[in-house]
């Protein structure tokens, strides 16, 4: 049995969970289209993880990466 990933609770990542839900409710005023950035390590992944979690019913996420690809 693996265990899931930890997710460590940061203002920024819960606002940004926010910001997605109430563009998904109001698309007409909110833009639907965003990219994650910044250095390795501080949990950008996890995050993505995470929203597909919440909205796996909702919506369909296309992930481009022009670093590291998983095999």
């Amino acid at each position: 049995m693996t265990n899931p990933p930890i997710y460590i609770w940061r203002q920024a990542a819960e606002n940004f969970l926010a910001e997605f839900a109430k563009a998904l409710h109001q698309p007409e005023s909110q833009p639907l289209l965003f990219q994650v950035w910044g250095i390795g390590g501080v949990g950008k992944s996890t995050l993505l993880r995470k929203l597909q979690e919440i909205h796996q019913q909702q919506v369909d996420l296309a992930e481009v990466s022009f670093g590291f690809t998983s095999v």
